[in-house]
């Protein structure tokens, strides 16, 4: 056996013992499933930093799944880093009110528009269903308006198929009937900002001022999604970008992801009256963990760190993305299998000679076809990690030859789809 072969071989032995010590100790081998989707080939993985894991036996990618949409400046951020270590020395998780939670609420409160009161939590599907309670609570009624294709965590929006009304995305008339016949009933209409875990479909041209108004008409809250987009799409997120300020933004709005910098947050942002049912006890909201002082302390950090650098890093991060996807597109015109790209930049999809407009979704997930499930496989055997069925995340910290070698890898990765297809 050469010396190549016994490497290889024990990085093999070596990754096939974590995962199965994995699968013996958690269910599916991991605590999310969520990453079960990524199928037998989902590292285990070492270390971190910058755009790049490292498996247990030590081979290097390049990393675009940013901890699934949480790492913006890149992992391991030593200003992020040094702020956590600072706090660690002060203490953490006093379970009482600590100056740097205050400092945070303040600094969102003035920060995203409309936005007067926030209420933390350990995630985002945590904060969705803060929220629902709290619209619930205030209007007296059952029923919550989500969209196909939508994501708000992993419980149910509500108790029973009654309380629940799934329209189609970016369609005003449907929108309009679903009003007509059930307005009455109708406790919220809860939005992604865009279709991050499906297809990173935008909102067409008013179409949240639209879902603003019919609420207002029908005195249904209006709560918007910003999970995936806030910080990721610019400093106020959607708010800002789409121009979602006094009458037209939203009465609460959810945050979490970019926020922490890889540390467990949500944020239930609202108008105070709204938020003050909280205050009042007329609805209940706990948690060991809300307002964790070490993911408070890297989240003030982000903050900091995005204003320090202004509008330029988001005009980086948005050419970085746009580069890519552009390539991408290039490469998949060059081999002879389309790939269809979609997205702001930051965040974007990629699809394999699918209809663009009719990408499968399956319970607010997207279905992975095989085309793209060996194409990823192909990627992750080359050195590039990206996540199932699509969506891709940019940091600050992929670099140009992390660009470069990534689309070395993809147009590999497309030659040897052909040659399969072929032979």
């Amino acid at each position: 056996m050469s010396e190549g072969s016994a490497s290889t071989l024990t990085a093999d032995l070596t990754i096939n013992s974590w995962g199965m010590r994995a699968v013996q100790a958690m269910p599916g081998g991991v605590s999310s499933n969520v990453r079960m989707a990524e199928g037998p080939d989902q590292l285990v993985v070492s270390r971190s930093r910058g755009a790049h894991v490292w498996d247990v036996a030590g081979q290097k990618y390049v990393d675009f799944t940013c901890g699934h949409g949480a790492i913006l400046f890149g992992y391991a951020d030593p200003d992020v880093n040094a702020a956590v270590a600072a706090q660690l020395e002060l203490g953490y998780q006093v379970a009482a009110t600590h100056t740097r939670e205050v400092q945070l609420a303040e600094e969102l409160s003035l920060l995203l528009p409309g936005m007067e009161s926030m209420r933390f939590h350990t995630d985002g599907t945590e904060a969705t269903q803060t929220a629902l309670r709290i619209a619930r609570a205030h209007t007296g009624r059952k029923r919550i308006v989500s969209f196909i294709g939508h994501y708000h965590g992993w419980l149910p929006l509500g108790s029973c198929e009654s309380e629940l009304l799934t329209l189609p995305w970016n369609d005003t008339a449907a929108l309009d009937q679903a009003f007509a016949e059930h307005g009455p009933t109708i406790a919220a209409v809860i939005t992604e900002a865009m279709m991050g875990n499906n297809g990173c479909f935008e909102p067409a041209t008013g179409y949240l001022q639209a879902l603003r108004q019919k609420c207002n008409e029908h005195g249904a809250l209006f709560i918007l999604d910003e999970e995936v987009t806030g910080f990721r799409l610019g400093l106020q997120g959607a708010l800002g970008t789409h121009l979602l300020t006094g009458n037209l933004g939203p009465d609460m709005a959810i945050y979490g992801k970019c926020l922490g910098s890889g540390l467990p947050i949500g944020v239930l942002a609202g108008k105070r009256r709204f938020l003050d049912l909280l205050a009042t006890q007329q609805v209940n909201h706990a948690g060991t963990f809300n307002g964790n002082s070490l993911t408070v302390a890297a989240a003030v950090a982000t903050l900091a760190k995005l204003r320090l650098r202004g509008q330029k890093f988001y005009m980086d991060l948005y050419n970085r993305g746009s580069t890519l996807m552009a390539a991408l597109e290039g490469l998949g015109r060059e081999s002879g299998i389309p790939l269809q790209v979609r997205g702001p930049g930051p965040i974007f999809w990629v699809a394999l000679g699918e209809d663009p407009e009719a990408l499968p979704v399956a319970g607010g997930r997207p279905v992975e076809p095989a085309a793209y499930q060996r194409f990823r496989a192909h990627l992750l055997a080359r050195g590039v990690r990206v996540m199932p069925a699509g969506r891709w995340y940019v940091s600050a910290a992929h670099s140009d030859d992390d660009i470069d070698f990534t689309l070395a890898v993809v147009r590999a990765s497309l030659g040897a789809m052909q040659e399969e297809a072929t032979a």
